[in-house]
């Protein structure tokens, strides 16, 4: 009976090495099916192939994946679109972050702190709607 937890899968524990989190906030599925992750606590983006932690990635955190040596600070979300760029809600710097894979490529932000046009406060969540 799925009411009691039959089949319940859990991943993980807390800390900030290999299967830890701390603070993980929003999850989102890529075209292949992979897991990533808004570590929020770790200022990283941790993806997996499945609920075993098989190939663990990590963008951030304890390593900075971009050249321009750019960083998260405290993502929030995290989404993929049908092309498999990622989508990173960039809660501490009020930024939003495209990049083309989890090694940075293709390292794009878009807004600023504040109130007024293309300026966020806190961006906690992001989605992307797929292409019909």
């Amino acid at each position: 009976d799925n009411m009691q937890g039959a089949g319940r899968v859990t991943f993980g524990g807390s800390g900030s090495g290999s299967n830890q989190f701390s603070g993980p906030r929003q999850i989102a599925i890529d075209p292949q099916g992979r897991i990533l992750i808004a570590d929020s606590g770790n200022n990283r983006i941790v993806r997996i192939d499945d609920m075993l932690g098989t190939n663990w990635t990590v963008c951030m955190g304890e390593t900075v994946c971009t050249s321009s040596g750019d960083t998260f600070s405290d993502p929030e979300g995290v989404a993929v679109d049908d092309e498999g760029n990622i989508y990173v809600a960039d809660t501490g710097h009020r930024r939003i972050v495209k990049m083309s894979d989890m090694c940075g490529n293709g390292w794009e932000t878009f807004g600023s702190s504040g109130t007024g046009l293309n300026q966020f406060s806190f961006p906690y969540s992001i989605t992307v709607i797929p292409k019909l």
